[in-house]
């Protein structure tokens, strides 16, 4: 169950971004209507799978959330005139090899955790060189 409602909330902190950018852009509109129509395509594909695990159920709201945040991702780039796919590419490549190292079955929970945190530091500073140790560098001088 864990690894279904997992891949929910990583495309779910992805689309919190670009549903700013919506309302920022003044489509509160589209982004109510494409609130709607998330919110009823989980619904109906949950109660179409509830009888037979709770896992299904975390895999539904997963199937839902990642092709409605990968159009989202497509239209902000539409909408901005730019791609953001390559964004993505150096996160999603960290986050699979951590959830690998996570599937491996390190023992306990916290071993598991931590060792994914230092496989998705290091795998995102390998592919991104000092770009995530310039974002942190920023984020510390803004709470300054």
């Amino acid at each position: 169950m864990v690894h279904g409602i997992l891949v929910n909330m990583a495309f779910g902190l992805v689309a919190g971004p670009l549903f700013t950018l919506l309302q920022g852009q003044g489509r509160g509109g589209l982004a109510l209507r494409i609130f709607v129509g998330w919110t009823a395509a989980t619904w109906a594909l949950v109660l179409g799978v509830w009888h037979y695990q709770l896992s299904a159920v975390a895999w539904a709201y997963s199937a839902v959330t990642a092709p409605v945040v990968l159009w989202l991702i497509g239209w902000a780039g539409r909408h901005l005139g730019r791609s953001l796919w390559g964004a993505y590419v150096g996160p999603l490549a960290a986050g699979l090899a951590a959830w690998a190292m996570v599937l491996l079955g390190t023992p306990g929970p916290l071993a598991r955790a931590g060792l994914a945190m230092v496989v998705y530091v290091a795998a995102l500073a390998a592919i991104e060189g000092r770009r995530p140790l310039e974002d942190l560098r920023a984020w510390v001088a803004a709470l300054r």
